[in-house]
């Protein structure tokens, strides 16, 4: 081998190794995407919309929760629950107007530890023992719906008593494997009776 053609093969191997060095550097700067479930946690029931559901003790509201869960468009189901302050219930959360579309698949919870509420465990034959903690009312919202479905992904609402709203409480407006249970919806939180507003909205 001549002077000029080690130098060439000197030259090429380092070529190679400046194209393996950027490679493995490349790929360290590449973030992974990766398809992650989230929970947004409601910590407030005003109506406040500052861009950020912030983690506790942050502020959260409601409507913060839906769009928070909207823009994570991950594929997966996220959770909206609910970490109110102070011991006992009710939360009420007033919205003073219409609340986000529901656009992606997402499981809102009422029924949690911390919100002085629990499912129903009694069987068909026996008295609802539920509990609830979490009140959606519409006193404030005007004319519109409550609750809006707009998913073909899968929704799931239970543990509310959602009253008050002058169009319906829940409204699907997209087909889909929605679940829709364990809620009281157009009668207070005992389920014993109807709020003073005209159009309590029992529709769903």
């Amino acid at each position: 081998m001549t002077a000029i053609q080690a130098t060439r093969v000197r030259n090429r191997l380092a070529i190679v190794a400046i194209i393996a060095i950027l490679a493995v550097a490349f790929e360290r700067q590449t973030p992974i995407v990766r398809a992650v479930h989230e929970t947004f946690t409601v910590t407030s029931g005003n109506d406040v919309n500052d861009g950020d559901c912030e983690l506790a003790p942050g502020h959260c509201s409601l409507r913060e929760a839906i769009l928070a869960a909207n823009g994570n468009n991950n594929g997966q189901v996220d959770t909206i629950r609910f970490n109110m302050p102070g011991v006992n219930g009710p939360w009420v959360i007033l919205p003073t107007a219409a609340l986000p579309f529901i656009q992606e698949g997402v499981t809102i919870d009422g029924f949690c530890g911390t919100c002085d509420a629990s499912a129903n465990t009694a069987s068909t034959s026996q008295a609802i023992n539920a509990s609830y903690g979490i009140v959606l009312s519409g006193a404030l919202a005007g004319n519109v719906d409550g609750l809006t479905i707009n998913s073909n992904e899968t929704v799931t609402i239970r543990g509310l008593v959602v009253i008050g709203w002058e169009g319906a409480g829940i409204y699907v407006a997209a087909s889909g494997s929605h679940v829709i249970a364990g809620n009281f919806i157009g009668t207070n939180r005992t389920g014993t009776g109807a709020p003073a507003r005209k159009a309590a909205c029992p529709w769903v």
